[in-house]
């Protein structure tokens, strides 16, 4: 089941990449197409599908009740934090490329490729516990890991002096959306339905519109720009090895050691997000920040396709563990 589950994932997710590829070869897309993508994804689509994906999913109530785990959950996050920057160290990760490396051992796509394999493994009955992974993953991506990005461009002077964080930093156009959002949910405020299907549209185009500038880049650096070097192979490392196993420790501490009140399905709901892909938005976030985009765009294509051997793996993990 965790196999067929990744393969049909993972299938759609190739084929649009291999799209955005072909057609940028054929010369559908011209020079700037990417470039204006990106900004169309990062601040129109990403922000409403954002604050649809809060209002579709998220219940308060629920994810409340699962206050005690959301801090072991959120002491994951942190822990994968500190270990990505050691082993960025040790590997001594190129410039350019760590704010790529980093948040591909922290953040993942979560939504659009975990969601349907957590439905597909676990049911409905673990949807509360998606959603509360969800919010820690989308608040470390657009709190944290965006501005490892944006520390980190390829050339001297792309690097933005001073020290002053601006507001549009700070918060951008996605964790906008999402804090609107949460307004929304708390203050029970009523959204005309033609809004909302408005939203779900725009919503809908980030991941498909996110695969085919990834097959745009592919074409324009060429696919031997995916290269197994320490860089890459590192990355994938701290994605698939240390942040699952991270996840699995610390939570392992809480349910033995801490009282920590958590079902097997809460469990393994939490490893099995955190060895999903890296997030598609990846190569267009590094593309803004100016740092190395055929490393970030090579992360996620081998994040992707590794995904369909990593999932039944750890399934079986947890499985020979009785977790």
């Amino acid at each position: 089941m965790g196999l067929l589950s990744s393969i049909e994932s993972i299938f759609p997710i190739l084929v649009l990449i291999a799209l955005g590829y072909v057609l940028r070869g054929r010369g559908m897309f011209n020079d700037t197409f990417s470039g204006n993508l990106s900004k169309f994804i990062l601040q129109i689509a990403l922000p409403a599908g954002i604050f649809v994906s809060v209002i579709h999913h998220l219940d308060i109530a629920a994810i409340w009740s699962l206050r005690a785990s959301f801090l072991f959950v959120l002491a994951s996050f942190i822990l994968g934090y500190v270990l990505a920057c050691i082993l960025m160290k040790v590997l001594n990760i190129q410039r350019g490329r760590k704010g790529a490396f980093i948040n591909m051992v922290v953040n993942d796509n979560c939504l659009f490729i975990g969601l349907p394999v957590q439905m597909a493994l676990f049911g409905e009955e673990s949807f509360p516990f998606f959603l509360l992974y969800y919010i820690m993953n989308t608040l470390s991506l657009w709190m944290v890991g965006i501005f490892f990005i944006d520390a980190d461009p390829l050339l001297d002077e792309d690097k933005k002096p001073g020290v002053a964080v601006s507001w549009k930093k700070l918060l951008p156009p996605p964790m906008i959306g999402f804090i609107i959002a949460i307004i929304v949910l708390i203050f029970s405020i009523s959204v005309a339905p033609i809004i909302i299907k408005t939203l779900d549209y725009l919503g809908n185009m980030v991941t498909p519109l996110s695969l085919v500038y990834i097959g745009i880049v592919l074409r324009d650096t060429g696919l031997s720009s995916i290269r197994l070097n320490k860089d890459t192979i590192g990355g994938l490392f701290g994605r698939f090895i240390i942040t699952p196993m991270g996840m699995i420790g610390v939570l392992y501490v809480g349910v033995q050691y801490m009282a920590l009140p958590m079902s097997s399905l809460e469990f393994q709901t939490y490893v099995i997000q955190s060895a999903t892909p890296v997030a598609a938005v990846l190569p267009i976030l590094v593309n803004e920040g100016k740092g190395d985009l055929p490393y970030a765009t090579s992360l996620v294509t081998l994040s992707t396709v590794l995904f369909i051997i990593v999932i039944p793996l750890y399934m079986q993990l947890l499985a020979v563990l009785g977790l």
